[in-house]
């Protein structure tokens, strides 16, 4: 038992030491390449800090008297407001028209538009149709 055990102590001691002269003190990660100064890791970098998100700006143009975007608007954009999705958006309701009275039998159309174009978009609307 005794001869079996000494055995196996030479052995490992024998294989330990077979793995130190395999190793190239050269091509070690800890030594200079020139001179034998020690060389550290690369350094890596941190990574940047969070970035706060943005929200995202929804701007909805509508007509003032039009049953389809009321039905819109308090039917489905409603649900913005349920599901805390408004918390994420910058959101905006622009009323661009749709809007007509008779004022003593005569039509009076009243617009707010954004730009030139839609303007006399809801111009020719109001005239078309009134």
């Amino acid at each position: 038992m005794a001869y079996c055990d000494n055995f196996l102590l030479s052995l490992f001691v024998l294989t330990t030491t077979l793995m130190f002269f395999f190793i190239s003190p050269s091509n070690s990660i800890l030594e200079g390449k020139n001179n034998g100064d020690v060389v550290h890791a690369p350094k890596v970098p941190s990574p940047p800090p969070p970035v706060k998100p943005r929200k995202v700006d929804l701007v909805l143009y509508y007509e003032s008297l039009c049953p389809a975007c009321a039905d819109f608007i308090t039917n489905d954009l409603v649900k913005v407001f349920q599901t805390d999705l408004n918390t994420i958006v910058n959101f905006r309701l622009v009323p661009w028209g749709g809007n007509a009275k008779v004022i003593n039998g005569t039509i009076v159309c009243e617009v707010t538009f954004p730009s030139p174009i839609l303007f006399l978009s809801g111009f020719q609307h109001c005239y078309r149709f009134h």
